[in-house]
């Protein structure tokens, strides 16, 4: 079974200042986690259960920024009962099937070097630029924060770190009346 999916690169692809989109609905394979210890397990298992889906590993953040869900988007004919594939392309402990109807988000590409500083406060400033944008306008924060990890540290492979990191910064909203 083929899991890998068509998504439009312009989701993908934003500029470092804050654009609204309109987010399809998406199916993805999940994992949960709380600390880097999960993190690598569950990029991992993510890779395992998707081996040929070529999409990036995505992070749905809890409030508390501390509890998070890995995902990695599947084709949207992948079927399952629930939250469990009907037919796994290979069977991974921990790894279950997930639904996101974002709608309405503002989001922002955020670009830095490697080193784990830059990318805290690059993070940071895009975080300030998606705040700033959503009260400008009116809108309404709603959802969990949304990362996209484009490139970056990989924990399967921690010799191969890039030099330039991009990731992109998801907020869902509500538009206002």
């Amino acid at each position: 079974m083929n899991v890998a999916i068509e998504i439009p690169e312009s989701l993908y692809s934003p500029p470092r200042s804050p654009v609204v989109i309109d987010m399809p609905p998406l199916a993805y394979l999940a994992v949960e986690g709380a600390c880097p210890a999960d993190w690598a397990r569950a990029v991992q298992a993510l890779r395992t259960a998707a081996p040929d889906g070529g999409q990036p590993i995505e992070v749905l953040w809890a409030d508390d920024g501390v509890h998070w869900t890995a995902l990695r988007a599947v084709d949207r004919h992948v079927r399952g009962r629930g939250d469990r594939l009907e037919h796994p392309p290979v069977e991974v402990p921990g790894v279950r099937l997930a639904h996101l109807h974002e709608g309405w988000c503002v989001q922002v590409m955020v670009v830095s070097s490697a080193d784990e500083g830059a990318q805290r406060t690059a993070r940071e400033a895009a975080l300030e630029r998606i705040a700033g944008f959503v009260t400008d306008h009116g809108y309404q924060v709603r959802g969990r924060l949304h990362e996209i990890l484009l490139d970056g540290r990989d924990p399967a492979h921690p010799e191969a770190t890039p030099t330039v990191c991009r990731s992109v910064l998801r907020r869902p909203v509500d538009l206002g009346g």
